[in-house]
């Protein structure tokens, strides 16, 4: 009986603290949510995880310093933004950043958003069993019935978004666009950048040859 006892004891605790985690999870990712609708880096750099932050600090190295054949090797994704990089900040700029900042100047530029941001939801959050400083969710875009997974990070006690866990999903948005338009990956690339309004400069765009 005693044991029984323990043993429920001890489900009810993690079951707590599972609910909690939810409960944390959500408001993380609502943080997250309301720093893209009111465009503010400072406040979304609080809810995303580390590895976020050394993905921006190694897209900053790339346009700061990759070579034309190894910029061909990234993913389509990738090389948007890497170009992006160079198309709109100096080098002198991008010098003067390191992952953190570029991520916080991304969200006030408006670089990073989400389709549908509003209308965004949260659903089946679970913990992982084997980690429970890991987590993964179903982000809906309800307008677009369209769903993928996100995950969820506990670092030093708080929860965090890894948005790197979405970028396959979106690479492959990226190219079903491309192949839609029917365009090769410089053509996708340049029409993209060509919306900022400013004339490319293919000497900057491809510098390091």
């Amino acid at each position: 009986m005693r044991k029984i006892l323990i043993i429920s004891i001890v489900v009810l605790f993690f079951a707590g603290c599972e609910n909690n985690d939810v409960e944390s999870i959500k408001e993380c990712f609502e943080i997250y949510k309301n720093s893209l609708l009111n465009i503010s880096g400072n406040e979304a750099i609080k809810v995303v995880d580390e590895n976020t932050i050394k993905y921006y600090s190694t897209m900053l190295e790339y346009a700061q310093t990759i070579k034309y054949n190894e910029l061909q090797k990234l993913s389509l994704m990738n090389k948007i933004l890497v170009l992006t990089l160079r198309h709109i900040l100096t080098l002198d700029e991008l010098n003067k950043m390191n992952g953190e900042k570029l991520f916080i100047w991304a969200i006030d530029y408006g670089m990073i958003s989400m389709q549908d941001t509003e209308n965004l939801l949260l659903k089946d959050i679970v913990i992982d069993k084997n980690d429970r400083n890991q987590a993964k969710g179903l982000l809906v875009a309800s307008k677009y019935n369209i769903g993928y997974k996100i995950k969820f990070v506990k670092e030093q006690g708080s929860w965090k978004i890894d948005l790197t866990s979405m970028f396959n999903f979106a690479e492959k948005l990226f190219q079903t666009t491309r192949k839609q338009l029917d365009m090769t990956e410089e053509q996708f690339i340049h029409a993209t950048l060509e919306e900022y309004g400013k004339e490319i400069d293919y000497n900057i765009l491809y510098r390091n040859r």
